[in-house]
This record gives structure tokens, sequence and C-alpha cells, in this order.
């Protein structure tokens, strides 16, 4: 979100340069003295709105090439390469601006023995706070087969690991994007609906209650609830988000 993007430039974020179509071929505009900075974190933004996040040891030139002309398959990185290689593409074949930003941080501290990456756990925080649409979201639910052959205990739990309130920030995340994106004042937000979409619900070992923390807990002056179960917290909470935010 246009949020998102003001609270980097806030942060330090400088402009950098900007993608841009040269007869369909993806091409590649950087500040000469932006290009050669190595240790960077980097962010992309559509039309003003956040849309990724990323770390480079190498220089922005070099990394921003592995994006306009990325490897043919998913080895070795590859396919974040290809993935946003073609989300590029397609915001600027409709028409959208997409900008490159960059934040200059010293790469290690030490601590006693030990090297600490600053850049590598800001990377962490700021996909998990701002949570950008082309991140991602982490596929960790997957449902326990319906079999005879069961065991008594499967009762307990439908999926292999508890979501966490991150997944839920992502997919809201990913929701609210995608409606500035498409120029909407706001969005309706129904927590059954964000959690089925995220996975393990309807069904035991849900996570309904975090769903709808998250939920709330995102809402900006402006935003309102406009229906709420009688606890407060379960399948039909609404919550209209109203943009810009």
């Amino acid at each position: 979100m246009a949020m998102n993007l003001n609270r980097l430039v806030t942060a330090g974020f400088e402009a950098a340069g900007k993608w841009y179509l040269s007869k369909d071929l993806l091409e590649l505009d950087l500040q000469p003295a932006m290009a050669t900075q190595r240790d960077v974190l980097y962010a992309f933004a559509v039309d003003g709105a956040l849309v990724y996040v990323g770390k480079t040891t190498l220089s922005l030139r070099d990394r921003m090439q592995r994006y306009k002309t990325p490897a043919k398959n998913s080895d070795n990185g590859g396919s974040t390469n290809i993935k946003n290689n073609n989300n590029i593409l397609v915001a600027l074949r409709n028409g959208k601006e997409v900008k490159i930003f960059i934040l200059r941080i010293p790469g290690q501290h030490r601590h006693g023995e030990f090297l600490i990456s600053v850049a590598a756990g800001l990377e962490t925080n700021l996909i998990a706070e701002l949570a950008p649409p082309w991140n991602g979201r982490r596929p960790i639910v997957r449902p326990i087969p319906n079999s005879s052959t069961t065991t008594k205990h499967a009762h307990h739990s439908r999926t292999e690991q508890r979501l966490t309130k991150v997944d839920f920030q992502v997919a809201l995340g990913n929701a609210l994007d995608d409606a500035v994106l498409n120029g909407l004042a706001h969005l309706d937000i129904r927590s059954g609906t964000l959690h089925t979409k995220v996975g393990g619900y309807p069904g035991l070992g849900h996570s309904m209650p975090t769903c709808c923390n998250v939920m709330y807990s995102s809402m900006k002056p402006g935003d309102e609830v406009r229906e709420a179960p009688p606890k407060g917290r379960g399948a039909n909470l609404v919550v209209r988000y109203k943009f810009p935010r």
C-alpha cells in the first residue's frame, strides 16, 4: 500500500530507479550513484504501492539484472527472479509505474564472536509487518487425509502446523494491496473468508481468534467494523478498510 511505501521512505529508503518497457522488453533505469551500491535492502513499488522487499550482497545493478533476464529454471533462487520478472512485466503492460527504492545500511555487526546481518533481520521484519504481495505467503497448512485408518488421536489437529498471526497479516496485506492497485475506495473483509483463503478453516484446529485479532489490529483511523459476532471473534466479523491508508 502507499502508506507502507511512505513508512519505508520515512525509515530511510531512497528512490533508486525504475523499470520500463522498450518494444515490450523489460528495461532498467538506475541512478548511477545507486547502481553500484552493495549490501542493501531494496523495494519495488507499483503506482506508489509497496509490492516487494528484498536484500542483496551484489551490486544493485547486478541484482536487478537477474530480474531483467532470469534463468530459465528455478534452481539456485531462480524462481524468485522468474516470478518477479513476470510481475514487473504484467504491471508495466497494464500501464503501471514500477519504481525501485533502496536502503543503504551496514552489512554486518559483531556480537561477541558472532556476525549479525542487519539487512537480513530487517528484511524479515519488514515482510512480516508490511506483507508486500509479491513476497508471497508460506503454504504451511496441509489437511490430514480422511481415512478409515486414521489413528484415534487424529482429531486433535487438522493441520500439521498451527497458523500464526503473520500468516493472516500477509493474506490481509495482499488483499488490501490488490484493492489499492484496483483503485477501490474501501474493501470489506470477512474473517471466515480470510481464514478460508489462508487455510485450515472450516475444520478442527482452526485459528479464528488469531485471524480476528489481526483484522482488528490492522484497523486504521476511518476503518469500521461492519458486522461482529456476539463475542467479537468469529467467522462473521466484517471490517471495512478504507483507502488511502
